[in-house]
């Protein structure tokens, strides 16, 4: 299923985290993993370089600003070596890449090439932001177009996983997800519906029952009480689920939706990393 996987690091404690999942993942599914490090281009930015200049009394901006290329590459490539020193203590392939360019863009290009995205909610500035979101992790998550696995700096073992399902496409490969995990690792799966009428409910009930109990897992299916973002996030700290897999935006692919949605709630609110697949 997942059988390549793209780590971006900073160097960050969240960084950190998303690199421990990423190999948990890795060698569950069997998957090799692309280290990425990006450069960003804004720091580049002449306003900053002036500041900088006027601090140090520079009074070449080009040849500060080549100075501090370099010094940031020299950052990234020291990133890179730590994740793959962690990476060479495993059997698990790797390849490390340093790009430069907008953060967000890059990332999204060199998804394109794998299976699943694993980065965290955070970054570098972490501990200077008021938001639970990155910039480039907001950035990062409406331009994917791949399954993001999303992270706290917080790593926990996983022995409970909720599947949250409406019957949309993304949420069917998200079951798909965990019902792979749940058959490979043994782990009951807990899978919460969202309806919203009697038939429907009926409906997505028989879709799931045909579906799993050809795979001879353990799991419980039950239907979620009104709104069905509060309803995923409440579930899972009743259950303490270690992870949320669901599908992005529900039946739309409409992506710049995603402020307000039901996808967007549960990354704020829940308390543990979410797989979200689009």
């Amino acid at each position: 299923m997942f059988k390549s996987i793209l780590l971006p690091v900073d160097g960050s404690e969240y960084s950190n985290a998303a690199t421990r999942y990423a190999i948990r993942t890795a060698r569950f599914f069997n998957a090799s993993i692309t280290v990425l490090h990006v450069i960003d281009i804004k720091k580049f930015a002449t306003p900053l370089l002036n500041n900088v200049a006027m601090c140090l009394g520079v009074s070449s901006i080009p040849d500060l600003e080549e100075t501090y290329k370099e010094g940031l590459s020299e950052l990234g490539k020291g990133i890179l070596e730590l994740t793959a020193n962690k990476l060479e203590e495993t059997n698990i392939k790797y390849v490390t890449k340093l790009r430069s360019g907008i953060v967000s863009d890059i990332i999204c290009q060199e998804a394109h090439s794998v299976d699943l995205l694993v980065m965290g909610y955070r970054g570098e500035a972490s501990e200077w932001g008021s938001s639970i979101f990155g910039s480039v992790f907001e950035a990062t998550i409406r331009q994917a177009n791949r399954p993001v696995f999303t992270v706290s700096k917080h790593v926990q073992d996983i022995s409970r996983i909720l599947v949250a399902y409406d019957g949309s496409n993304f949420a069917s490969n998200a079951l798909e997800v965990g019902v792979q995990v749940a058959k490979g690792s043994k782990i009951p799966l807990h899978i919460l519906l969202s309806s919203f009428s009697e038939t429907t409910k009926d409906r997505l009930t028989k879709e799931v029952k045909e579906y799993i109990d050809s795979h001879e897992i353990e799991y419980k299916l039950e239907i979620a009480d009104g709104d069905p973002a509060e309803a995923i996030v409440v579930r899972a700290k009743e259950i303490k689920a270690d992870v949320i897999v669901m599908g992005a935006y529900g039946h739309s692919r409409i992506k710049e939706l995603l402020v307000g949605s039901t996808t967007e709630y549960v990354l704020r609110n829940a308390e543990c990393p979410v797989l979200v697949y689009q």
